[in-house]
C-alpha cells in the first residue's frame, strides 16, 4: 500500500506520496508529528477536517480520541499537499482504519469545505451527517462547525 523512503529522501521534497510511520505525538485533535522510517520527524495536519482546538469544547476530547487511535503506533500516511505553516497534509490511516473518519463517526471533527476537494470527502460527509442523524438527542456527540466549537441541536 506504502512505498518505502529511501534513507537519503527528504519528506519534504516529495508530494503526493505515502510512507509508513510512528505516530510519536498528538499536538491536537487534528495534528500529529510522526516519525519516518528514514528517522524524520514530520508534523501532519490531517486533510479535509477540522477539529475544535484547545480551550474550545470537546477540543480534549478530539486529542485524546486521535491518542487512543494513534500515539505510539505504525500509520500510513498520504501526502496531499503542505499547509502554510509547514505541515505535510495527509490522510492517516491505522492497519485498518482511517483516522478522519473514526473522528467523523465520533462527532469530534467536521469536514473543512475549503480544503476537502477529493472524492473522498464525499464519504466525510455521508459520515458527518450520519453522527449529526444519530446521536441521542446530542448525547455524547457533539457537532462542530469551523470556527465556533460545539453546537447541539435536536
Amino acid at each position: 500500500m506504502c512505498r518505502p523512503l529511501q534513507a537519503e529522501q527528504s519528506i519534504r521534497e516529495k508530494m503526493l506520496f505515502a510512507y509508513r510511520a510512528r505516530c510519536v505525538e498528538v499536538i491536537d485533535g487534528d495534528t500529529l508529528r510522526v516519525a519516518a522510517e528514514n528517522g524524520e520527524e514530520v508534523k501532519i495536519r490531517l486533510y479535509g477536517v477540522d477539529c475544535p482546538e484547545k480551550g474550545q469544547l470537546f477540543g480534549t476530547a478530539a486529542k485524546k480520541a486521535v491518542q487512543d487511535l494513534v500515539l505510539n503506533k505504525q500509520v500510513n500516511i498520504v501526502v496531499h499537499d503542505t499547509d502554510k505553516y509547514g505541515r505535510s497534509v495527509a490522510l492517516v490511516y491505522g492497519d485498518d482504519f482511517s483516522v478522519q473518519e473514526q473522528l467523523l463517526k465520533q462527532g469530534l471533527t467536521w469536514v473543512y469545505p475549503e480544503y476537502c476537494r477529493i472524492a473522498l470527502c464525499d464519504g466525510f460527509y455521508r459520515l458527518e451527517e450520519q453522527a449529526r442523524m444519530y446521536r441521542p438527542a446530542c448525547g455524547n456527540i457533539p457537532i462542530f462547525r469551523p470556527g465556533n466549537g460545539a453546537e447541539c441541536r435536536t
